[in-house]
């Protein structure tokens, strides 16, 4: 049996969420988690990439540089595995300061030093646009709830919308108390959201899928009505929910309907995020739909405090899905309360025999995750550069 990876030492006065694994470490986990935190644990052991971990969790991002920049001018960073590491983590480090002349010049040094390309510039100076929801209490949010029959009269509605659009960068809006659709108002919610997709605002929609029941009741095989905006809109909701399937069937029938090409399948846009209590809607659109299997749902933005909402919507996702894995190609950072609540929830999934596979971690996350412990008890596999 193979020697259970030693827990990371964590800062002080933040006592370990999870209780000792001991000897049976390695059976409970699986020869693939224990691997793959043995291969962790040895690049990110480094205490320069410890220090730079912890202080970028609790929001120090020039300390952090300041601690990667001294160990790589000082060669302090280790062997080869933890050097790659300091300066993969300075790289993130500089596009969340949104440093890029600096950046520049680490590239190149990088080139020299390793003989490889550098990773490409990525603004991360502003927190992603998908921020996640548990950031912003209900009564911060900027929203828009639909009632009764959406129609014609949903302009007072959608005036109220520009304007809180021009104020906030993330917006809700709430379907889950309609009645009904027609075609003058479906017309006028497909516009919203081809405007949206290219605007730089998050969209968050609840009863989303409610929506899309109430535009399948609506529309008939085989009935030609005058206006085809209803079957527009059914199809972009399915397409929001990110249901191809259900898409791809729908379009037959509009297909059969209208006596045209039935409409191509397109991934959902970056720019909306759903949130419904439905399985179906459960994963939230934060990287190309082509990438992501049914078994992936995506945290985004920044990780902060204890994660009721995203712990709900993760929960959500499980009781549907045996291998669960984690998208966080999106997400910017995590504190330690944060990364504690999801240390705990995936000890919690690993014992339900649900194990959990965080993917495309950042350079900066991942040593964080380190440090907790949560590659013990999970995968966590960074991104490639």
């Amino acid at each position: 049996m193979s020697k259970s990876p030693s827990r990371k030492r964590r800062p002080e006065g933040t006592a370990s969420t999870v209780p000792s694994l001991g000897q049976s470490t390695d059976i409970l986990l699986g020869d693939s988690i224990l691997a793959n935190a043995l291969e962790l644990s040895d690049s990110a052991s480094n205490p320069a990439i410890e220090e730079a971990a912890i202080l970028y969790a609790n929001g120090q991002a020039l300390p952090a540089a300041a601690a990667l920049q001294d160990a790589i001018r000082n060669d302090a960073a280790g062997h080869h595995a933890a050097a790659t590491q300091a300066w993969l983590m300075l790289f993130e480090l500089l596009q969340v300061l949104d440093k890029r002349a600096e950046f520049e010049n680490l590239a190149i040094d990088y080139a020299v030093r390793f003989e490889t390309s550098a990773p490409a510039w990525l603004n991360l100076a502003v927190a992603d646009t998908a921020a996640p929801a548990a950031s912003t209490t209900p009564a911060d949010r900027a929203v828009v709830t639909f009632t009764g029959v959406l129609n014609g009269g949903i302009l007072p509605l959608l005036d109220q919308l520009k304007r809180l659009a021009q104020k906030n960068p993330v917006l809700w809006l709430e379907f889950d108390k309609l009645t009904a659709v027609d075609a003058p108002g479906a017309d006028l919610m497909l516009r919203v959201f081809t405007a949206f997709q290219k605007s730089n605002h998050e969209v968050v929609l609840s009863g989303c899928a409610h929506l899309s029941s109430l535009c399948q009741k609506a529309v008939e095989v085989g009935r030609h009505d005058t206006s085809t905006s209803i079957w527009m809109l059914l199809l972009e909701t399915y397409r929001l929910l990110n249901r191809r399937a259900a898409f791809e069937e729908a379009g037959i029938d509009y297909c059969v309907t209208y006596e045209v090409s039935p409409p191509s399948w397109e991934p959902p846009s970056r720019r909306f995020r759903v949130e419904d209590g439905h399985a179906e809607a459960s994963v939230v659109v934060g990287v190309e739909a082509e990438s992501l299997d049914p078994d992936v749902i995506a945290l985004r933005g920044d990780l902060i405090g204890k994660l009721e909402s995203e712990l709900q919507r993760l929960n959500n996702f499980s009781s549907v899905h045996e291998h669960i894995c984690v998208d966080c190609s999106r997400l910017r950072r995590v504190d330690f309360t944060a990364a504690g609540a999801l240390l705990n929830w995936a000890v919690s999934m690993q014992v339900a025999g649900s194990p959990v596979r965080f993917v495309e971690v950042g350079h900066l996350i991942a040593a964080l995750f380190v440090v907790m412990g949560l590659h013990e008890v999970a995968q966590i596999e960074r991104k490639t550069a």
